[in-house]
């Protein structure tokens, strides 16, 4: 969690609240607290594939915008 908050740039527990907001929200918990940290669990692991498709998506979106753009631009 430390990682995470220091990627993010807040601090370690404002990112636990906003696991324990979004296990609540979705009524799954997200990650499994182990000795030496925390694992996905079977629902993070389908929010984390679900997330991957989309950015996936919005990304072929936007370059297929971009080359529109510049094909009309260029044309």
């Amino acid at each position: 969690m430390q990682a995470a908050a220091e990627r993010l740039g807040v601090n370690h527990s404002t990112v636990l609240r906003s696991i324990a907001q979004l296990e609540e929200r979705l009524g799954a918990y997200m990650f499994e607290k182990l000795p030496l940290g925390y694992r996905l669990t079977a629902a993070g692991e389908e929010v984390l594939e679900f997330v991957d498709q989309m950015e996936s998506s919005s990304w072929r979106r936007a370059s297929l915008g971009a080359t529109r753009a510049c094909v009309g631009f260029c044309g």
